[in-house]
């Protein structure tokens, strides 16, 4: 699946800050591997989504969670997440997902 989570902000201050992502797995447990808190050598938390969470204090909730479309294929689920990636400009991810697109899409997708 095709997933997006906006970050919840803190208390009742929201932000702006989203993740689009995609897995094999279900969101629940997708989303339960973006908040662990493994981090790598330099000290920074593997998932980008919990890098933010660090830096600006906010937090994420797995029931802001949205499922943005279903694909089986490995190869055309990643391709369909970079298109959601450049349609929704995720402000959270570190980079374009597994494909990178043409700017040749950029007017289709917008």
């Amino acid at each position: 699946m095709i997933y997006h989570i906006p970050c919840a902000g803190i208390n009742s201050t929201p932000c702006t800050g989203t993740y689009v992502g995609e897995t094999e797995r279900t969101a629940f447990a997708r989303f339960k591997e973006h908040t662990a808190t493994s981090t790598n050598a330099q000290g920074n938390f593997k998932s980008a989504m919990l890098q933010h969470a660090k830096e600006a204090g906010h937090h994420f909730r797995r029931e802001d969670v949205t499922i943005l479309d279903h694909e089986d294929n490995w190869i055309r689920r990643g391709i369909k997440e970079a298109i959601f990636i450049k349609a929704l400009n995720p402000t959270i991810n570190l980079d374009p997902g597994r494909h990178t697109l043409s700017t040749h899409f950029d007017s289709i997708i917008s």
